[in-house]
């Protein structure tokens, strides 16, 4: 059901168009806040909580509203109702295009962290506002073609050195240590030393193996950045379900690029 739809039913537009602006505000602060800061299963079952909650009670107002036989407005048409059904949809669309967004991950670049079939949650304000941290797993335009967006981790920032020997990865002469990473690793590759632009980072995918990263297009740069990954669900052995970024446990911890507790 179209939230506010039930309101301006009964007459009352500009409540139901408040209603609607009250739960779109509500989901992008579930997205933003809620599902990156809560511990799983907490933040998924309190997200769905808090949205489910907020249905029923614009649902049961419009209920209420209807008990009190309402007079007919012009707006009363069905014309209207498909123009304001059509209108709250469209009105979901700023909030992916400049908040969050949500994407399923189609390939194994990113595993063991994020594996076919994922489900992460983006946030889209941090590549406006937020800082790039080492680590940071990020959506991106493909560099070769920005139509495609790609899924990978911050491993070098502006100005640093990095370089590749084997599986090992040096930045500034120190050896980083990434524990994200399978303890089986087995590549070979030699890379580097390259120094990072002043307005781009280094980006890789933490299945070394099989992942088109900077190693073969260059530095990123920032303009490229989309996103940054802040929840990720999926059920996989070993790993529970609906655990974000924000939580304890192996996911978060390697979507974080910590240790795991």
């Amino acid at each position: 059901m179209v939230a506010g739809l039930g309101q301006m039913y009964c007459g009352r537009l500009r409540r139901g168009l408040l209603l609607l602006a009250l739960l779109l505000l509500l989901t992008a602060s579930v997205l933003l806040f809620v599902l990156p800061t809560l511990p799983a299963p907490a933040n998924v079952c309190l997200s769905a909580l808090l949205l489910a909650a907020a249905r029923v009670l614009i649902v049961g107002d419009a209920a209420v509203l209807a008990r009190r036989r309402p007079a007919r407005r012009p707006y009363n048409r069905w014309m209207f109702y498909a123009a304001y059904a059509t209108a709250a949809w469209l009105s979901v669309r700023p909030v992916r295009a400049v908040l969050v967004q949500s994407f399923v991950i189609p390939g194994a670049a990113m595993a063991p962290a994020l594996i076919p079939g994922d489900h992460i949650v983006v946030d889209k304000l941090w590549a406006r506002l937020g800082e790039v941290d080492r680590g940071d797993v990020v959506v991106l335009d493909f560099p070769l073609d920005p139509a495609k967006q790609y899924v990978k981790r911050v491993i070098a920032l502006p100005g640093e050195t990095i370089e590749m020997h084997g599986s090992a990865v040096s930045i500034d002469g120190r050896t980083l240590d990434e524990p994200y990473l399978e303890d089986s690793r087995t590549s070979r590759v030699r890379f580097g030393p390259v120094v990072i632009p002043a307005d781009a980072v280094f980006v890789m995918g933490d299945n070394r193996d099989n992942s088109s990263d900077s190693r073969e297009w260059g530095a990123l740069p920032l303009a490229a950045l989309r996103g940054r990954v802040v929840a990720a669900a999926g059920p996989r052995p070993g790993i529970a379900a609906g655990q974000s970024v924000g939580a304890e446990g192996p996911r978060a911890c390697m979507l974080r690029g910590e240790p795991e507790p």
